[in-house]
């Protein structure tokens, strides 16, 4: 979902708070954020800080996907293959072998 403005914003967040079955109020306790302040937010409010933001959509468990057209929403830096353990398991499962031998 591309979200293009902060009312739209605020429509995510409201659906999202309301199938989990929380009130503006359990949110604001889960989060340590005022009630109020997630209204307005929820109202479509572009004035909310992105701390905050960023700990009410922790908390509803959205994540945030950023990403320009010459840059994956990924860096490469943190997009790396894992390393291959394949030699270190064959080697592992040859000592088992060569112990259960003995």
């Amino acid at each position: 979902m591309k979200i293009k403005t902060p009312q739209e914003l605020g429509l995510l967040i409201r659906e999202r708070r309301n199938r989990l079955g929380w009130s503006q109020q359990a949110l604001a306790e889960k989060t340590g954020l005022r009630q109020p302040w997630i209204s307005a937010l929820e109202t479509g409010n572009a004035n909310a800080q992105l701390s905050k933001v960023l700990t009410l959509l922790c908390a509803l468990k959205i994540t945030l996907d950023l990403s320009t057209p010459d840059m994956p929403a990924v860096p490469p830096a943190l997009n790396r293959p894992r390393p291959d353990n394949t030699l270190l398991d064959r080697l592992i499962d040859a000592h088992r072998v060569k112990t259960s031998d003995e």
